[in-house]
């Protein structure tokens, strides 16, 4: 995969001069969303919660022997809070739905220097299905953020913010959150590998021992070992990875990601790297503040190019 130098990353003339008109309109218009949006808060929450004042002081009037603090009362005041935070998601609709708007038009053609490019905001990615779930763990719900998908040297790259989140009626515990970058390999693994933080010696025995559907495999490097493993679908091909391109590519992305450890997944044609973060790539300012290009919209781009080029780390793993 080429090299993505700054220069390559900027959008053309005719790009550049339909993203900032886009600009200007959004920034004519987010004054006036902004003003609703502030009148809209009061009004939406304080009803929120005035009603369930209301049907607390009716509780109350009607059973005057009633605790306020009893469990039917508590009720009513956890509802009450929750129909506060609907009426707040309400009240700010207009100012993310004229954000995303934004988003929907601009990103395509900042994004010009992948070909066949799409943006979009949730669904479901088309490499999701490819993702082995050993490399998240345990869950049972997904979330989907922004996604970009497109081509960039021949290689079909897709690139999406993820949460993967275990949930049990008592508990919920998020297995990965961040984001995804799937991209097509060059050479093809045959069968699963994945790369994941090294599991304690009791932990791998009760995984060998009742689960045993991968082989678990350490690094001869000291500097990847520590910190990595690899449990695989075949051991044999694995074998010819590990302490080669693998590792290399293993140890970069550590350094180059200093948010928390990444994850790597190798499944027959398709190359995954997970790369955790609360970050949110394509956040624009809070709904009132004067969008700039230069501030504001230029440094998505050169993320995105970041996000490229490490995929292509794991497209060339051979």
């Amino acid at each position: 995969m080429a090299e993505l130098r700054a220069e390559t990353v900027m959008p053309d003339s005719a790009a550049r001069a339909a993203i900032d008109k886009e600009i200007v309109a959004y920034n004519g218009e987010q004054a006036v969303v902004a003003a609703s949006v502030r009148n809209r808060l009061p009004l939406f929450v304080g009803g929120a919660l005035a009603a369930a004042a209301a049907v607390a002081a009716f509780a109350i009037q009607f059973d005057p022997d009633r605790d306020w603090l009893s469990t039917p009362m508590i009720f009513v005041y956890f509802f009450g809070v929750m129909a506060a935070f609907f009426a707040w998601d309400q009240a700010v609709k207009p100012a993310k739905l004229l954000q995303q708007g934004l988003r929907d038009r601009i990103l395509p053609p900042l994004f010009g220097f992948l070909t066949d490019v799409r943006y979009a905001h949730g669904g479901n990615p088309a490499s999701g299905d490819h993702l082995p779930k050993e490399a998240i763990g345990s869950y049972n719900r997904t979330t989907i953020g922004d996604l970009v998908a497109g081509r960039h040297d021949g290689l079909d790259l897709e690139i999406f913010e993820a949460t993967y989140t275990l949930k049990s009626s008592k508990s919920s515990s998020t297995q990965f959150k961040g984001v995804v970058l799937a991209v097509s390999l060059q050479h093809a693994f045959p069968g699963i590998l994945v790369a994941v933080r090294k599991s304690g010696d009791v932990t791998r025995w009760f995984r060998e021992m009742f689960s045993g559907k991968l082989e678990t495999i350490d690094f001869a490097n000291p500097a990847v070992g520590e910190a990595f493993e690899v449990r695989t679908s075949n051991g044999e091909a694995a074998r010819k990875l590990v302490d080669g391109s693998l590792a290399k590519a293993l140890a970069y992305l550590r350094d180059e990601w200093p948010d928390g450890q990444p994850r790597l997944a190798l499944n027959e044609r398709s190359g995954f790297v997970l790369l955790p973060t609360t970050k949110d790539f394509f956040e624009l300012p809070k709904i009132g503040t004067p969008l700039h290009y230069d501030g504001h919209i230029a440094p998505m781009s050169h993320e995105l190019a970041r996000l490229v080029a490490l995929a292509a780390l794991v497209a060339n793993i051979r």
